[in-house]
């Protein structure tokens, strides 16, 4: 498929070896600055997909890998967002969510993308730069908030979509209520009324997140981000 940037990504199944040890850093610059990593239970296993630039030959120093689409036949998806505008600069992390996905029941999927987007650093020092006029007042409030800012920016920071799959709209707002607990910031679901037609399904899918600073501007910003060091959470 052809994504942000006109790049093509592949997707593939993946079969992590229990006794393998990963260089998380060297995984993370193979999988490239925008890729999305898919789980989706059937009946007996909780089958684990990625989508990437990398090839099946790269990723084999990985896992094991077999060339797989992720399941296309949902009729509902759960969007998320930030609950509050307020929580944007805050440092979002994600606890334990090996339970969530033992949690999920068949027919179930959860997808992730994750996008290098440097609109969000743009609009981290802008509020740094807020900030500062509060803090030249002596606010010592907004002295830590901006250090706070400072600290987080110092790592990358990417765009996150993160969207949960059903055919049952009534257990998938049960799921996406049940996530809530394995995030620090709260969040919010879009989840529509009715059953969306199969080419909605595949665009949410197949579109990778990506933030103009226009759009960011004009806009509640209420968009999930994680700095690099945290992707692991996810």
């Amino acid at each position: 498929m052809w994504g942000r940037n006109k790049q093509q990504f592949f997707t593939y199944e993946i079969f992590p070896r229990v006794d393998a040890k990963y260089n998380a850093e060297l995984l993370l610059r193979t999988l490239g600055n925008t890729f999305a990593l898919g789980f989706y239970r059937d009946e007996k296993l909780l089958h684990i997909y990625v989508k990437t630039i990398a090839t099946d030959s790269t990723l084999r120093q990985f896992f094991d890998v077999k060339p797989a689409e992720f399941p296309t036949n949902f009729r509902y998806f759960a969007l998320a967002k930030l609950k509050k505008e307020r929580d944007f600069y805050e440092v979002h992390e994600f606890n334990d969510l090996q339970s969530f996905l033992s949690s999920m029941e068949e027919g179930q999927g959860m997808l992730v993308w994750f996008s290098l987007e440097p609109t969000l650093k743009e609009l981290h020092y802008g509020r740094i730069n807020k900030l500062q006029q509060l803090a030249q007042q002596g606010s010592e409030r907004h002295k830590q908030q901006i250090q706070q800012i400072r600290d987080k920016v110092k790592d990358p920071l990417y765009l996150v979509k993160l969207v949960l799959l059903d055919n049952d709209r009534k257990r998938l707002k049960l799921l996406a209520k049940s996530f809530d607990a394995y995030s620090t910031l709260r969040l919010a679901w879009e989840i529509p009324l009715f059953a969306a037609n199969p080419n909605t399904i595949l665009k949410i899918i197949n579109t990778p997140p990506k933030l103009s600073y226009i759009r960011a501007v004009l806009n509640e910003k209420k968009w999930i981000h994680v700095t690099r060091s945290n992707i692991s959470q996810l």
